[in-house]
């Protein structure tokens, strides 16, 4: 079980899949840094489309991020880069969307593979 938590996290970069015995459930979390620094594992399939449109929105936070750290040395914005920037917050939650109803899919597969070492789990902790 362990090991298929961890499958999923190295398949979709930046997601972190937790057993949380207080609630019997499984906590899903998202950091933006492991994401846009994380490379891609593919297990050598083709990408999706899904997986497409991911690292489409990923590049363009890579983008912004690159434009604000310039912006934080001291470099001034022209108007198209300065509008970008502020576009963060709204792709970020775009493509959290996409990673985390990817990982909902995959954690549901798993569920139904695994039911008894999920609930052994559980009783261990």
């Amino acid at each position: 079980l362990k090991q298929d938590l961890e499958g999923i996290q190295q398949r979709i970069p930046g997601i972190s899949c937790l057993l949380d015995p207080s609630t019997f459930g499984l906590d899903l979390a998202l950091a933006e840094r492991d994401f846009l620094t994380q490379r891609r594992d593919t297990g050598g399939k083709a990408l999706t489309s899904q997986d497409k449109e991911e690292m489409r929105v990923e590049k363009k936070l890579r983008e912004i991020c690159a434009l604000k750290r310039r912006q934080v040395e001291g470099e001034s914005l022209d108007k198209l880069q300065a509008e970008k920037v502020v576009k963060r917050g709204e792709l970020f939650k775009e493509v959290a969307e996409m990673k985390l109803r990817r990982a909902e899919k995959e954690l549901l597969r798993l569920f139904k593979r695994h039911v008894k070492s999920f609930q052994d789990s559980f009783w261990e902790l």
